[in-house]
């Protein structure tokens, strides 16, 4: 009987072995410390390595994506030449930004061109295994989708009112306050409702034939979520 159990065993990891690896996805970021922190948080409860999801800050964007897209070409041209055979080239290149930055500032000219600029980014870089994962009007809103749904347009200070909230809330802005809180492990633990809701969002606009980026509210990181959980499916 012994002798049966060690070969069971031994057929399980075989089995378990012929998984094929985890994607490699960067995230390029716009935003210094909620991002970073949120990103983080979920890499750890994911249980995700750096090399399956790695992710680099773009301090100086300005609101300007283009920035983002020079700054993420420049990391993926040092990936590719690094003589390491574990850092493998990025399969996905998601490029993270609120739409309040980008259509702040400026006069309604400037803020047009800004949002056709967007628009042609989105649809030109993801034939490139490139995608466009913003949050209207800001990240704050896909943080809200964590514990509700809502269709109706928010205002940043309305959506920070609904975050404070929650329980041992804390200031997203203050990285000494927010990183390691309960308030964002809190947060991040309700990743699936995120998912859900994220992706019910953006079929509602879909649905409505909506002309991004006028309808509030919105976001692109539902589908950054299936991505990044989709190893849990393997175990």
């Amino acid at each position: 009987m012994a002798r049966k159990n060690r070969s069971s065993s031994r057929g399980i990891k075989r089995k378990v072995s012929t998984i094929e690896p985890n994607k490699s996805i960067l995230l390029v970021l716009e935003g210094e410390v909620t991002e970073r922190l949120y990103f983080q948080e979920l890499r750890r409860q994911l249980k995700l390595t750096e090399k399956r999801l790695e992710f680099k800050i773009q301090e100086e964007c300005s609101g300007d994506p283009k920035s983002l897209i020079e700054y993420a070409e420049k990391h993926e041209a040092q990936r590719i030449k690094d003589k390491n055979p574990n850092a493998k080239n990025f399969d996905e290149i998601w490029l993270i930004f609120d739409l309040d930055t980008v259509c702040r500032g400026g006069n309604n000219k400037q803020k047009s061109q800004r949002i056709s600029q967007i628009q042609n980014l989105e649809s030109n870089y993801k034939k490139k295994h490139w995608f466009i994962g913003y949050s209207n009007p800001s990240f704050e809103y896909f943080l809200y989708l964590h514990f509700h749904y809502s269709s109706r347009a928010f205002t940043n200070e309305e959506l920070r009112k609904e975050l404070k909230i929650l329980p041992d809330y804390v200031d997203l802005k203050t990285a000494k306050k927010l990183e390691g809180s309960t308030f964002l492990k809190r947060i991040v633990s309700q990743w699936k409702t995120a998912h859900k809701n994220a992706l019910k969002i953006q079929g509602y606009h879909e649905d409505a034939n909506s002309k991004f980026p006028d309808d509030l509210p919105n976001t692109k990181l539902g589908s950054l979520l299936g991505k990044l959980s989709s190893h849990l499916d393997k175990q």
